[in-house]
Parts: structure tokens; sequence; C-alpha cells
């Protein structure tokens, strides 16, 4: 899945989480979502484990960048 799929993805499962969540809202959610994970993600660099945790974190980076563009 591209970061733009998984972008558009979580907009979409926040959106459909309940009729009272208009899109921008969704947005916000899906946001917020993406900022906890990318800062899980420092706190496990923090701790030294390696590599592969940067290229995950590059990529939730572009899902970001694509959740704002919607």
């Amino acid at each position: 899945m591209t970061p733009k799929e998984k972008a558009q993805s979580l907009v979409n499962q926040f959106y459909h989480l309940t009729a009272s969540l208009d899109n921008s809202q969704a947005k916000k959610s899906a946001i917020i979502c993406v900022e906890e994970i990318l800062a899980y993600i420092d706190r496990i660099n923090n701790a030294k484990f390696g590599i592969i945790q940067t290229l995950s974190k590059s990529d939730w980076q572009q899902v970001l960048t694509e959740i704002e563009k919607l």
C-alpha cells in the first residue's frame, strides 16, 4: 500500500467510524493517529533499536503528508 493509499484508508476508517464525523474531523483524527505512531517510533529510535524503525518513520511521515493533502 502506498503512503497516499494508506492516508486515504485511515481517513475513510475514521469517517465511517461514526456518522457524526465529517471529513475534516476524520482527517484530524487520522493525523492524530499518525502523529502518535511517529512519536512512538522516535522513542524506539532513541533506544537505538536500528535503522528499520527510521525507514518506517519516513513512510509514516509520507502518510501524514498525504492526509494533509486530502
